[in-house]
């Protein structure tokens, strides 16, 4: 098995809070990109809350599988949030 690109001690909970949410985004993004957004919003809520950045594993990750869909009307929240995003994906 891989190791996880997620941190797994207590402290660092806002992390493994969005990992979840990341998991319900990305489960949902095919047959459900209005609920796949609202989840990354909520990631992305948590990240400025918190004042942390998520793996650029899981955001690469995300995106990879989201370039493979185009549905118009849906924004992604996670656009321009992490450094080295390329923006290429645009609903």
């Amino acid at each position: 098995m891989a190791p996880s690109i997620f941190p797994s001690t207590p402290t660092d909970l806002p992390l493994m809070r969005m990992q979840l949410l990341w998991q319900h985004a990305l489960t949902h993004l095919k047959h459900s990109p209005q609920l796949s957004a609202y989840y990354t919003s909520r990631m992305r809520l948590v990240a400025q809350q918190q004042r942390v950045a998520l793996p650029k594993a899981m955001l690469a990750r995300f995106c990879a599988a989201c370039s493979l869909i185009h549905v118009p009307g849906v924004n992604c929240d996670l656009l321009g949030v992490w450094d080295g995003h390329t923006a290429a994906v645009r609903h």
